[in-house]
């Protein structure tokens, strides 16, 4: 009769640890509906020298072949482009010239179907 007790409360708990673990994968489908999926879009990295003075790389990746617009404007809108066009997989470098520009706050925007981001940087040139 012990053995049926022990055996009973073993069932018990594996129905429970069950029961919890099939709530949690519930659970989590359920929150990452909705979410973007990476590969649909690009990352742009940040400037590794902000300000910046000089030729300035801006490096930004995609995981699908894309067509991009990427682009250089100021606080007014007013903006410079720098590249039109498709881009393979990869990681991407894109450099630009400062001293084109006066010294001021200007953002880097990267343009797709799907997406537009801009960052913000500084030219401080001599």
């Amino acid at each position: 009769m012990n053995t049926y007790i022990i055996l009973k409360d073993i069932m018990f708990y594996a129905l429970v640890i069950l029961f919890i673990i099939i709530m949690y994968r519930l659970l989590i489908k359920r929150l990452s509906k909705g979410r973007h999926r990476q590969e649909l879009f690009c990352i742009l990295y940040p400037l590794d020298i902000n300000p910046s003075s000089g030729e300035i790389p801006f490096y930004f990746t995609t995981e699908r072949p894309k067509h991009i617009e990427f682009s250089i404007e100021n606080q007014e809108g007013k903006l410079v482009e720098l590249a039109n066009g498709p881009f393979d997989t990869g990681g991407h470098i894109i450099r630009f010239d400062s001293t084109t520009l006066p010294n001021g706050l200007y953002f880097y925007c990267l343009k797709t179907g799907n997406q537009e981001t801009k960052k913000k940087f500084r030219i401080t040139n001599s």
